[in-house]
């Protein structure tokens, strides 16, 4: 299995004897496939597809999946278990909609199993974003201090052909698993549908932020850093 990923900081040492932590985390998704988890098969009710895709449900980073049928009629759900960033187990319920694709709500990592309630008349293809989004892939929550007020530095860099954006949440993504049941706003400063490089400073007392990739051309990507007065005193 591929490494789990975390946000790790990089803690330096002030003139002031204190502490700032800067966050790095680069997305680059490759490009998407809407059968690179599983080739379009029939489906028999209660029994998991097979995950035969290039990617044997083992994605290049956590990013949605999408599923469609070839045809119209096939409106059953599928009940997708799989992991996130941090190797959390994690699972939805994801209702097809015939001929039309339909978006998981969560990033997977890994997809262990995909198992439809109900067999299909067509044939069911599983797969990822197409690089024309509307959203590819969301970074993992990177935490900030929750003590006394701070500034937050935001500084994202892009390389290639990429669209993207940054969140913050009031909850705690540590807390709440999968992170998408936190609630994530547009960061307040404009940090959305961006195509070049931004830096933007907030003193909201916001618990986490991520990195969102809305479209990309592959090998196009973004890394985001978090730099943060700690006011953590060096010993």
């Amino acid at each position: 299995m591929r490494p789990v990923t975390f946000p790790r900081p990089t803690l330096t040492l002030g003139p002031d004897s204190t502490v700032t932590a800067t966050t790095p985390v680069y997305l680059a998704p490759a490009t998407g496939s809407a059968t690179s988890i599983a080739l379009a098969q029939a489906a028999t009710a209660n029994v998991a597809l097979a995950l035969s895709g290039t990617t044997g449900g083992l994605l290049d980073v956590p990013r949605l999946i999408t599923a469609v049928s070839s045809n119209a009629g096939d409106t059953f759900n599928l009940a997708i278990k799989g992991t996130n960033w941090f190797g959390v187990a994690i699972s939805e319920t994801l209702a097809l909609n015939g001929t039309s694709t339909v978006t998981s709500a969560n990033d997977y990592a890994t997809i262990t199993s995909i198992t439809p309630a109900s067999s299909s008349v067509g044939n069911i293809s599983v797969g990822t974003v197409l690089a024309t989004g509307p959203v590819i892939c969301s970074g993992p929550p990177i935490p900030v201090s929750l003590g006394a007020a701070y500034n937050a530095a935001i500084n994202v860099r892009v390389s290639g052909t990429v669209n993207w954006s940054v969140q913050q949440t009031f909850d705690n993504p540590f807390v709440y698993q999968p992170d998408t049941a936190c609630a994530w706003t547009a960061v307040v400063g404009g940090l959305t549908a961006q195509t070049g490089a931004a830096n933007a400073d907030t003193v909201q007392p916001a618990t986490a932020y991520r990195l969102v990739i809305n479209t990309n051309t592959a090998p196009g990507g973004a890394l985001i850093n978090i730099v943060e007065n700690t006011g953590i005193t060096a010993v």
